[in-house]
C-alpha cells in the first residue's frame, strides 16, 4: 500500500505525492492530517490550515497539527495574530498530552526542519516511555539530520528490535549503512515491495554513490515503468547523457522531459 510511504515522502520532501496519497487512502483523521502536512509543507498555506483546523481539538493529533498550523500562519503575508496566540498557547499547553501525540509533533516538527522543537518531544516521550519505538525512530533521523551516523544506526537497530517490520526504521538503517552494504537491504526492500517506487529510488541512490551507472540506469528504467514521471529516475538518464556519455542531443530531451514532470 502506498501508505505505507507516506512518512518517507515526507522525509523527501515531496509534498505533492504526501497529498496526493493522504486523499487517496481516505478521509479519516491519520490522512486529513496528512494532507494538511502536505499542503503546508508543500506551501499551500491557506488550504493547510482550513485542511488541518478541525484536528486542532483531536487528542492524538491536535498538538502537532497546531504545530503545523502555527507554521503556516506565520507563513503568511497576511498575519493573523490572534490565531497566532491562540496557536502559541496551545503548543505550550502539553501536560495532558500522550504519547502518541508527542510522537506525531516530533514527526511534524523533523519534517518541518524545526530540530530543536522536536527533541524537545522526543526527550519527553522518552521519559513517559523509555523504551518507545517510535521515540527512537524520530530520533535516529534527527541524528541523522545532524550527521551524528553511529548513534541513528543503534537507534534504529533498537527500534527494530522491538518491531521488524518498522518500515522507517528499516530505512533509517539503510540511510545509515555506506553505499556497498546498503544495497543488499535494498533489494530485500523491493522484494517485499515489488510495486512501490522507493525502494527502487533508494536503490538507484546507493548505485549512483558507488559510481555504478550501468545499475543505476537500469534501475532507474524499472522506476520509469513503473512512475513514468519519477523526477529522480529522469534527473538520473539526464545527467547520465550529459556528463557520462556526452550525448547532448539525447541529454536536452532527458531533460526537457524532466522539466515537464516538475511543472505537471
Amino acid at each position: 500500500m502506498e501508505g505505507d510511504w507516506i512518512e518517507y515522502y515526507c522525509r523527501e520532501g515531496q509534498y505533492a505525492r504526501v497529498v496526493e496519497v493522504a486523499r487517496k487512502c481516505g478521509g479519516d483523521v491519520k490522512w486529513k492530517y496528512y494532507e494538511g502536512l502536505g499542503l503546508v509543507l508543500g506551501d499551500k498555506l491557506t488550504e493547510g490550515i482550513s485542511c488541518l483546523e478541525p484536528l486542532l481539538t483531536h487528542g492524538e493529533y491536535g498538538l502537532a497539527a497546531a504545530h503545523l498550523s502555527l507554521i503556516a500562519h506565520q507563513s503568511c503575508q497576511t498575519v493573523d495574530r490572534d490565531a497566532i496566540a491562540q496557536l502559541e498557547w496551545k503548543v505550550e499547553d502539553v501536560g495532558s498530552v500522550g504519547e502518541r501525540g508527542l510522537q506525531l509533533a516530533s514527526s511534524a516538527l523533523l519534517h518541518s526542519g524545526r530540530h530543536a522543537e522536536a527533541r524537545k518531544y522526543v526527550e519527553r516521550l522518552l521519559r513517559l516511555s523509555p523504551s518507545s519505538g517510535a521515540a527512537m525512530v524520530v530520533s535516529g533521523w534527527l541524528e541523522m539530520a545532524d550527521g551524528n551516523t553511529r548513534a541513528a544506526a543503534k537507534l534504529f537497530k533498537t527500534a527494530l528490535s522491538q518491531d521488524k517490520g518498522n518500515l522507517d526504521a528499516v530505512l533509517g538503517e539503510l540511510a545509515a549503512l555506506n553505499p556497498a552494504d546498503g544495497l543488499q537491504l535494498a533489494n530485500q526492500l523491493i522484494v517485499r515491495y515489488p510495486r512501490s517506487t522507493p525502494p527502487l529510488a533508494e536503490k538507484m541512490r546507493l548505485l549512483l554513490a558507488t559510481k555504478d551507472w550501468t545499475q543505476a540506469l537500469d534501475t532507474a528504467s524499472r522506476l520509469l515503468t513503473l512512475d513514468p514521471d519519477n523526477l529522480a529516475a529522469l534527473e538520473v538518464r539526464a545527467v547520465h547523457q550529459l556528463v557520462v556519455a556526452g550525448d547532448y542531443a539525447e541529454a536536452a530531451v532527458a531533460v526537457r522531459r524532466h522539466t515537464a514532470a516538475v511543472e505537471a
